[in-house]
């Protein structure tokens, strides 16, 4: 799935139902969130690590560019898009570095025109390092006081667009729900 698109069109999809603002700031502060919002939901990836305390969060450093052969002991991967190709793979855990190493973009295309001959003579876009926020176990949880409730999702890994429309309806379905009868009992 592009990402680019996708996420463009969802941005849209959801402000035309007027039931979602979107806002983009630096977050400081959770707690000073949670005194603005009765429910503020946490799905900040890597940025959990400044936000939760002992949120175990590792940047997995993955070099983007089907599954082939290993590159540095990891499978390649190739996804069709509408308007390009991206191949890649890697993932180093621990490697928060955003820098092209050409070595790695070398092997893998390499490796991606192998398999894939028609790939031979197609111009390289762009090259990217992108960091998927990885923890030994997804955090889903709440974390519930009487100023409101901070619902935490993170530490998908490189599953975060496989995961995310389970996660989203995990959110809704256990905690908003319940956040809302809370609230309301309390106000009764």
């Amino acid at each position: 799935m592009d990402q680019s698109k996708y996420l463009e069109w969802l941005t849209k999809k959801l402000s035309q139902t007027n039931r979602v603002r979107f806002e983009e700031r630096k977050v400081i502060s959770l707690q000073e969130e949670r005194s603005k919002f009765c429910i503020v939901i946490n799905w900040t990836g890597l940025g959990a690590a400044a936000l939760v305390p002992n949120a175990n969060l590792y940047p997995p450093w993955i070099t983007s560019y089907y599954n082939f052969g290993p590159i540095n002991g990891h499978p390649g991967y190739i996804i069709p898009n509408v308007d390009s190709v991206v191949v890649g793979g890697t993932c180093e855990e621990n490697n928060a570095s955003l820098a092209v190493e050409r070595k790695t973009t070398f092997e893998i295309l390499e490796c991606a025109k192998i398999l894939f001959p028609s790939l031979v003579d197609a111009p390289v876009m762009a090259e990217w390092v992108g960091l998927r926020p990885a923890s030994d176990s997804i955090q889903l949880e709440c974390d519930e006081s009487r100023k409101g409730f901070i619902i935490h999702c993170f530490g998908h890994g490189g599953a975060g667009v496989t995961l995310a429309m389970g996660c989203a309806e995990d959110i809704v379905n256990q905690y908003v729900a319940s956040a809302i009868i809370k609230l309301r009992d309390r106000k009764l």
